[in-house]
């Protein structure tokens, strides 16, 4: 056995061995839980009519001030991580970008296209993904 990362981390177990440490491998598991709690909150914010999904919409909340946090996708263009950012700086809401593209949060969002920014308009919501970032 020339590399020991391909090899499961039961046979270390089973043979009373300590799995090496890699370091691409644990930076993926510290992640992966964030990144699944952002999702699950992401959709359960839609769910009960807390979030704000889409550029336009996001925008006008921001300015009307119901948003409490407002988040971008990684992938979003920059012109629209400018907008958000900058309406954000401006009335000092919270803001932060996604672990996820623009699929992926519209999918957390419950859409079937793609979504460059969200807005949570409940602060409890806000909160607890902020924290988790």
């Amino acid at each position: 056995m020339e590399s020991n990362a391909a090899v499961p981390a039961a046979f270390f177990l089973r043979k009373g061995m300590h799995m090496p440490d890699v370091p691409e491998r644990r930076d993926a598991q510290a992640q992966m839980p964030r990144i699944c709690c952002c999702f699950i909150l992401s959709g359960l914010c839609k769910k009960a009519g807390k979030l704000v999904c889409g550029t336009e919409l996001t925008t006008e909340a921001i300015r009307a001030g119901k948003v409490k946090a407002a988040f971008t996708a990684s992938d979003a263009s920059a012109n629209t991580k400018k907008r958000i950012s900058d309406g954000c700086a401006y009335r000092s809401i919270p803001y932060a970008s996604l672990p996820f593209t623009c699929e992926q949060l519209g999918g957390a969002a419950g859409k079937s296209g793609g979504i460059a920014s969200v807005g949570v308009i409940d602060g409890g919501f806000a909160d607890m993904i902020l924290k988790i970032l």
